[in-house]
C-alpha cells in the first residue's frame, strides 16, 4: 500500500511539474517540507506518510481544478532588467548628512586603496576593524622568525644525520 501511495505521489509531482510548477512552489503551497518533496521527486524516498500523501493529493486536486495558478518564473513584474536591489543600511551605520569625510593628517602614512568590500587591495586583512600597534606586531613577527629559523636549523641537522 505504501509503495502505491509513493508511486501515486511521484506521478502527481511529475504531473504538476509538467504543468509549470517547481518542487519549491509545490512544497510551499502544499505545506510539505521542501526536502521531502525533493526526495520524493528524485526517487530517494522509500516510503511516504499518510500526512504527506494526503497533502500532495489535496494540492493536486486544487491544481487540476484550476483554483491555484502555477508560479510565474523569471523576472518579477515592475522590476527592470539589471536593476540593483536596494540594501537597507546597517543599524547605527547610516550615513550622516552634512559631515565631510575625515582626511588623513599630513605626516601619517596613506592607507592603501580599498576594494568595495573594505579589504585592502594588497592584503586580505582589513585594518578597519582592529587597531594595531605596528611596532608590537613587527616585534612579534621578528620573534616568530627567530624561533622558526632556529627550528629549521635543528631539523636540517637531524636530516643530515639521517642521510647515509
Amino acid at each position: 500500500m505504501s509503495e502505491d501511495r509513493l508511486a501515486l505521489t511521484i506521478r502527481s509531482l511529475e504531473h504538476m511539474i509538467a504543468r509549470g510548477w517547481t518542487a519549491a512552489a509545490i512544497a510551499e503551497q502544499s505545506g510539505v517540507n521542501q526536502l521531502t518533496v525533493g526526495n520524493i521527486k528524485n526517487g530517494k524516498a522509500s516510503r511516504i506518510t499518510d500526512k504527506v500523501f494526503n497533502k500532495i493529493a489535496a494540492f493536486r486536486l486544487k491544481v487540476d481544478a484550476g483554483t491555484v495558478l502555477p508560479p510565474v518564473r523569471g523576472r518579477k513584474p515592475g522590476r527592470p532588467a539589471g536593476a540593483a536591489t536596494a540594501v537597507p543600511p546597517i543599524k547605527g551605520k547610516t550615513p550622516q548628512q552634512g559631515k565631510s569625510v575625515p582626511q588623513p593628517a599630513q605626516g601619517k602614512a596613506k592607507t592603501p586603496p580599498r576594494r568595495s568590500d573594505g579589504l585592502s587591495i594588497k592584503g586580505m586583512i582589513s585594518t578597519d576593524y582592529v587597531p594595531v600597534d605596528i611596532a608590537q606586531l613587527q616585534a612579534l613577527i621578528d620573534g616568530l622568525i627567530a624561533r622558526f629559523a632556529g627550528a629549521i636549523e635543528e631539523l636540517e641537522q637531524i636530516k643530515r644525520q639521517l642521510q647515509p
